[in-house]
């Protein structure tokens, strides 16, 4: 399981962050065939919905065995799918996630559809099984809602109320294709693995997930039998992987005989001889509850719209300290992993010092170190990419020409940061963000603030200004245009901080939001 899910988080993604699906076919050294058989440059939607269910499962596994590290990994590219298919993958007219579709456009439109606009019933099952699961992670209610309109769909269109049974496909308005090998219910596509899966864990996810709540009726039972002749002495119960803490055990019945339940928290159940003394061996009933483990690091109650995300913070000295600690606690309040990064010179992390605010009663002198470097990471790793307020941008613009070569006034655009900030601004995708003085960031590159609307301290403001950028005041000090987020000083950061985490969670506009759906 581990270098499997290795191989998908670290190759299925495509190089090119525009395009929205994952890679389906290789060749035996990992590089993506787009001109094998039908497959082509293609892409099924289900399998990128596929992906984000199950490396949603695996993170629960990876979070139960205490490696947090790999589970960040694979919740980031599952919340990453699963975001990207609310846009891509999923009709926003009726509901239901379409088929197969080309990873790369002609048509001028977000979909070009390979052959038809139809639907397929095992694609329905991976898209309300990712979005349920999903939302039971982050609490996100964009996943709830994408869940809920593709179980309308399937609910409406899928059944076959004259004949019995389930359609394999439909159109994109519901009705059922027919035709040739398709009239047939038992096909590979409806086999009992998709049956199931819908079937059971829908329910368990949606007893687990939702609608969690003081006296709520969260409450579901599991019966397991065991012949007499079986030789185990334990039987794993959990229902599926869920996040720690996520659930507990409330009940157990064991041949009709209640017994104690001395750990709520422990799933694997002690089967005795005694148990299995009868000829028709042993039925046991395990009732399952909400957990009210109320441990907010092993539990996924608490609403967390950016787990799974990463934030990437440019900073130098003359750093604000509450400043960079609203980032800390906030953004990992929020399930963010935050990453401080800056220009090491070569070195493995450097200690940066923070500006001393003479007005100011504290004047205590911190120290941040800091070991990530921004040229050797991926910014399209990164939710949101943000610069930090005061005058570290201005250090970090610095550049040096080439040797022997004397300073020209077009290398002011070669400073790393700068590259760094720009290839950022280039990913819509990518959130970002400059506080303050923060938009002196941009300046080498006046063609990427002309035109945005920007909030800014008056101290920078000649600068974006003459780069182009349209000053906007705000009431709240915020100003969010699009992709790109601003604030005027350090004393609006909380602010500044909530209008980029609703960017990144679901602020940023959807093609649904044009239309109303039609049920």
């Amino acid at each position: 399981m581990d270098s499997c899910t290795e191989n998908i988080v670290t190759r299925f993604p495509d190089t090119n962050s525009n395009v929205p699906y994952v890679n389906e076919r290789f060749d035996a050294t990992w590089h993506p065939e787009h001109d094998w058989g039908w497959q082509q440059n293609r892409a099924i939607v289900g399998h990128n919905l596929k992906i984000a269910w199950n490396l949603t499962r695996v993170a629960n596994y990876y979070l139960a065995t205490g490696n947090s590290k790999d589970a960040e990994k694979a919740l980031n590219l599952a919340t990453t799918l699963a975001d990207k298919m609310l846009e891509f993958g999923l009709d926003p007219v009726r509901g239901g996630c379409f088929d197969a579709v080309e990873r790369d456009p002609k048509n001028g439109m977000a979909f070009e559809f390979t052959w038809s606009s139809t639907k397929d019933f095992w694609q329905q099952e991976q898209g309300i099984l990712a979005y349920l699961i999903l939302y039971g992670q982050t609490g996100k209610q964009e996943y709830l809602d994408a869940a809920r309109e593709t179980i309308a769909f399937w609910n409406i269109f899928f059944l076959d109320r004259d004949n019995r049974g389930i359609f394999f496909r439909v159109t994109d308005i519901g009705n059922p294709v027919i035709e040739g090998d398709y009239v047939n219910k038992a096909t590979h596509a409806i086999a009992g693995y998709h049956s199931f899966e819908l079937n059971y864990l829908a329910h368990i996810y949606t007893r687990s997930s939702i609608g969690i709540k003081p006296s709520g009726d969260e409450d579901f039972c599991l019966y397991f039998h065991l012949r007499s002749n079986n030789k185990q002495r334990s039987i794993n119960v959990l229902p599926d992987y869920f996040p720690p803490g996520r659930l507990k055990i409330t009940g157990i019945t064991a041949n009709g005989i209640p017994r104690a339940v001395e750990n709520p928290q422990n799933f694997q159940i002690s089967i005795s001889e005694s148990d299995l003394v009868s000829d028709s061996g042993c039925d046991l009933v395990v009732e399952f509850g909400a957990s009210n483990d109320s441990n907010e690091e092993n539990s996924s109650m608490s609403y967390k719209p950016l787990l799974g995300k990463k934030i990437a913070i440019l900073m130098e000295s003359e750093y604000i300290p509450h400043e960079i600690k609203c980032y800390q606690d906030r953004f990992t309040e929020l399930g963010a992993t935050v990453h401080f990064m800056s220009r090491l010179w070569g070195q493995q992390s450097s200690t940066f010092i923070n500006d001393i605010d003479p007005l100011s009663t504290d004047r205590n002198i911190y120290e941040f170190i800091v070991d990530i470097d921004f040229d050797k990471v991926d910014v399209n790793d990164y939710a949101a990419v943000l610069m930090v307020a005061n005058y570290c941008s201005v250090r970090l613009r610095y550049f040096q020409p080439p040797e022997g070569s004397p300073v020209k006034p077009e290398q002011v655009k070669t400073a790393p940061a700068v590259q760094f900030f720009a290839r950022a601004m280039a990913n819509k995708s990518i959130v970002k963000g400059a506080l303050c003085h923060g938009l002196w960031i941009l300046t080498p590159m006046p063609e990427l603030l002309k035109g945005r609307k920007v909030i800014c301290h008056e101290v920078v403001l000649a600068d974006i200004v003459n780069a182009g950028g349209i000053y906007e005041s705000s009431p709240t000090k915020v100003v969010v245009d699009e992709d790109l987020v601003t604030g005027y000083s350090a004393k609006e950061v909380e602010l500044y901080v909530d209008a980029i985490a609703e960017r990144i969670s679901g602020g940023m506009p959807k093609k649904k939001d044009c239309y109303k759906p039609l049920f």
